[in-house]
């Protein structure tokens, strides 16, 4: 936010999109649509180990479906003390989750432990 209007805007916008990308971001400019929905993030893509995790995300049947996706053993600077290494498959795998739902209070959360266990 610059000046109480949004500093970078992008020509790649739709009504579901939640970050602009640094590579795509030009200036704000008053000549903008000022109906159009603007990202309040910019950002780019994760590098090393947290850009090899893949999210996708859909409402279903009234419910949410969160699906993420990586290599079972990672490699790579610190993948063996920052990445859990899915290298026994009969082994039960406990873990956590938080979902940011851009509320801006009472987020997503989930209390306890998630056990992962592969079929």
């Amino acid at each position: 936010m610059k000046d109480g209007q949004p500093a970078f805007v992008s020509d790649n916008l739709t009504n579901e999109t939640l970050l602009i990308l640094d590579s795509e971001k030009k200036p704000f400019t008053v000549e903008y649509n000022k109906t159009d929905r603007i990202p309040g993030l910019t950002g780019k893509p994760f590098v090393g180990s947290r850009g090899d995790v893949e999210v996708a995300a859909r409402w279903n049947e009234g419910v949410w479906v969160l699906e993420m996706k990586r290599k079972l053993v990672t490699t790579g600077e610190n993948s063996e003390t920052q990445d859990v290494q899915f290298n026994d498959l009969t082994k039960v795998y406990p873990f956590g989750i938080a979902v940011f739902d851009n509320s801006q209070i009472n987020h997503i959360y989930h209390r306890g432990v998630l056990n992962f266990k592969f079929k």
